[in-house]
């Protein structure tokens, strides 16, 4: 899991299967989702609960908010549908907990889901 949040770390656009269009760092350490939505990146810190909204030619953060999750779990991912984002949480190291969290692109809360089978 480290590994894969040290690859989020610095987000790189692809023009092309070979090329880089350009890179940037991301504005925290601990990204832990991403998601592309209405001309923005986006991205969820689960260590400071932050969502941000950059801009993917700056890497500029034109807005963040922060997300409630329960206490003591991680966020999990992040996805971006029909104008709402949605970010997903676990406990750590149990197979009965999960939720996923509804909010609107400027911070909104819109709901959750219980999303354990």
């Amino acid at each position: 899991m480290k590994v894969v949040l040290a690859c989020l770390c610095t987000c790189v656009l692809l023009a092309g299967a070979d090329e880089v269009a350009g890179s940037f760092a991301m504005p925290s350490d601990d990204i832990t989702g991403l998601a592309w939505g209405n001309g923005y990146l986006w991205a969820v810190d689960t260590e400071t609960r932050i969502l941000y909204q950059i801009n993917p030619t700056s890497g500029d953060v034109i807005n963040s908010f922060t997300v409630a999750v329960a206490a003591n779990h991680d966020i999990t991912g992040l996805a971006f549908y029909n104008n709402t984002l949605y970010v997903g949480e676990d406990y750590p190291g149990s197979t009965n907990s999960g939720y996923i969290y509804r909010y609107s692109t400027t911070g909104a809360f819109q709901g959750s889901v219980d999303v354990v089978c």
